[in-house]
């Protein structure tokens, strides 16, 4: 979702709360709420300390899971410039073919995968191919004496790293919040503000802007749960910068 579309939304939910104080006031007298109050308080102070205590969980969920994509994503752009130094101790005949396959697998990951990630699908059997393709170049190294043999046992490991680095990125980039939990985070702000409108208080003004402080903190934190959900997506994605560096390296080195 666009930030200008978020923010128009966050908007939109703290004028509709302070417009239903003010409206409320007009169809339930003050002095009948406040004889609820006694009734309502306990019940707010309830509600609202279990829809904290569920949208802490979910916070903190959800970026954990940011956390660990842009962690996956820094880890194969290091594995894929240690791979590609570890293929140096090679003749060029042998390392130059492997290293220009590098330099197209991380274009492809800047310049396609990215953007399927993006979106929460799984992304293309071409890079699928393209990994294979590079086992199968690695695996087709013949070492020539001791030397070259510790450097290949090194670059095997280096190449066993990044193709579970690149796994465990691909499967960060779906969405950690399930529908239900959706539906319970929903509700959850939904009660807590009519709740909130339901409290007796003698200043209309002072009314409408605890509501208003209410609906745009629950706002506020659904847009940060749903922009945190999609780590490759929306205001706060994660970006490529790990691989554009690592794609910068290698085409200087091998110029």
């Amino acid at each position: 979702m666009d930030s200008w579309i978020s923010i128009l939304l966050l908007v939109l939910v703290v004028v509709a709360a302070t417009a239903g104080a003010y409206f409320l006031r007009r169809w339930i007298p003050v002095e009948r709420r406040q004889r609820n109050n006694e009734v309502v308080g306990p019940i707010i102070g309830l509600v609202g300390v279990i829809y904290a205590v569920l949208v802490a969980f979910v916070t903190v969920t959800v970026w954990a899971k940011w956390y660990d994509a842009e962690a996956h994503a820094t880890q194969e752009a290091n594995q894929v410039r240690g791979l590609f130094h570890a293929l140096s101790a090679f003749p060029d005949s042998v390392s130059r073919p492997i290293q220009q396959d590098l330099k197209h697998y991380v274009e492809e990951v800047i310049r396609v995968e990215w953007a399927i990630m993006a979106t929460g699908q799984d992304t293309p059997s071409i890079q699928s191919a393209l990994m294979d393709d590079l086992w199968r170049r690695v695996q087709s190294i013949q070492p020539a004496g001791d030397y070259q043999a510790t450097w290949y046992a090194a670059v095997a490991d280096r190449m066993n790293d990044l193709s579970n680095a690149r796994q465990r990125r691909l499967l960060s980039c779906h969405a950690a919040v399930p529908n239900i939990m959706w539906v319970f985070l929903m509700v959850g702000g939904i009660v807590t503000i009519a709740l909130t409108l339901m409290f007796g208080i003698d200043s209309r003004h002072a009314h409408a802007a605890m509501t208003a402080a209410v609906a745009g903190t629950i706002a506020f934190l659904l847009y940060l749960i749903a922009a945190l959900d999609l780590p490759y997506s929306g205001a706060l994605q994660v970006h490529p910068e790990a691989f554009q560096h690592t794609l910068h390296l290698i085409s200087v080195s091998l110029k």
